[in-house]
């Protein structure tokens, strides 16, 4: 089978230059952000001073919003599905669309979801599944967007500490924010929804510019996913330390941290000079009254630094640096015991909430109008070395 690339996406980018100028006008219409939008036109040409002349500016901004932008909302629609019925046929004879793809419309998404909590695309379904397939086996690129996630901030006040360890977006990742929100706080596993809250809503979509993920985000694990068009994975913050004056931990680590042993993911240790050797005892619990031991380490001799390892009842596995020379100094002489020294990771706690910057230059023609203009939450193979014409999907100018 052999596609015609050049015939495609020819027709491809006419159809798009058309359904993009019902879009420019509901852009026109809809919003206030740009002087020469309609509303802007409105405001800076009658005077709030004379009452006629401001109610001709109300009731042209409320015919603007409640008539014109609805009605450009149905045509788009109608422009779409026009377009799906006509050229969707025409792709499936370059293609040899199978019946999978036909039934899945513009673009499905198949998931492999792990045991962990693990999220990848298995498959990408639809006409713009089977499209993009075929461009990668034929080595074909579109214009890319280039798409990037900043840091991960804070939204209000949050229990949980988070390091966002990927962050990638593909072509229809747009700018936006994504949200990431807590729906289950259990140590071990701790999920998030997530939402792709954009800047600009797309015609047709939710109105806020809301975009959900098909699928949870567990701590810990990646998360592919096909409708924001983003692949995340965070992990816990640093290990929180806490009444070690002695200074007799280093280098903590919590690891496979489970609600059964430890509290909501904070763990207790205990150190006991003993009169005999080993010299050391050292103990973990899972409750701050030192009741539910979940397990013990020794060491001897009273200089140099040991490797320790302790793992729970659940799985949760302590690890440190203990300081034999640190413990000897601040204990001289058994039973000395330290007995408030505590390990939190700090786990995400129901209600914490953080956002993820997206920027996308929105730099590709066909890559843009395909998430913005036809609304599908799809990206085509690209990069920056295109081998179609950008340019036929290009806007026209027209007045």
């Amino acid at each position: 089978m052999a596609v015609d690339y050049t015939n495609t996406f020819t027709q491809l980018g006419a159809e798009m230059k058309v359904i993009r100028k019902t879009e420019a006008l509901w852009v026109q219409s809809h919003f206030s952000s740009n002087a020469a939008y309609s509303k802007r036109l409105l405001e800076s040409a009658f005077s709030d001073s004379n009452d006629n002349e401001d109610n001709a500016q109300a009731r042209g901004k409320i015919f603007l919003e409640d008539t014109a932008t609805p009605s450009l909302i149905s045509l788009h629609s109608s422009q779409v599905s026009s377009f799906e019925e006509r050229f969707f046929p025409v792709l499936d004879d370059e293609l040899d669309t199978s019946q999978t793809d036909i039934d899945a419309g513009a673009i499905g998404y198949v998931y492999n979801v792990t045991g962990s909590g693990e999220v990848s695309i298995k498959e990408r379904t639809g006409r713009l599944g089977a499209l993009r397939r075929q461009m990668i086996s034929d080595s074909k690129e579109i214009q890319e967007n280039t798409v990037s996630l900043g840091s991960l901030a804070v939204i209000g006040t949050n229990t949980g500490v988070l390091s966002l360890t990927t962050a990638t977006g593909e072509d229809h990742c747009l700018p936006g924010n994504i949200l990431l929100e807590v729906t289950n706080d259990t140590v071990g596993s701790t999920t998030f929804s997530v939402q792709l809250k954009l800047t600009t809503p797309i015609i047709g979509g939710d109105e806020n510019g809301i975009i959900n993920a098909d699928n949870a985000l567990t701590l810990g694990q990646t998360m592919e996913d096909g409708w924001t068009g983003a692949t995340l994975k965070v992990d816990l913050g640093s290990v929180v330390e806490a009444g070690d004056n002695g200074n007799f931990f280093s280098s903590t680590t919590i690891t496979s941290a489970k609600a059964g042993d430890t509290d909501n993911g904070k763990i207790y240790v205990k150190v006991t000079r003993q009169a005999t050797a080993p010299i050391w005892l050292i103990e973990y619990y899972s409750d701050g009254s030192l009741t539910t031991l979940e397990g013990t380490q020794t060491a001897d001799g009273t200089s140099g630094t040991v490797a320790i390892s302790i793992t729970g009842s659940s799985g949760t596995v302590f690890a440190s640096t203990f300081s034999k020379t640190n413990a000897h100094a601040d204990m001289a002489s058994a039973p000395d015991a330290d007995s408030d020294i505590t390990f939190d990771i700090v786990n995400p706690r129901l209600g914490d909430r953080w956002k993820i910057p997206v920027t996308n230059n929105e730099g590709g023609n066909f890559a843009t109008k395909l998430a913005r203009t036809l609304g599908y939450r799809a990206s085509l193979s690209s990069d920056g070395s295109p081998t179609e014409t950008d340019s036929l999907a290009a806007s026209a100018s027209f007045s």
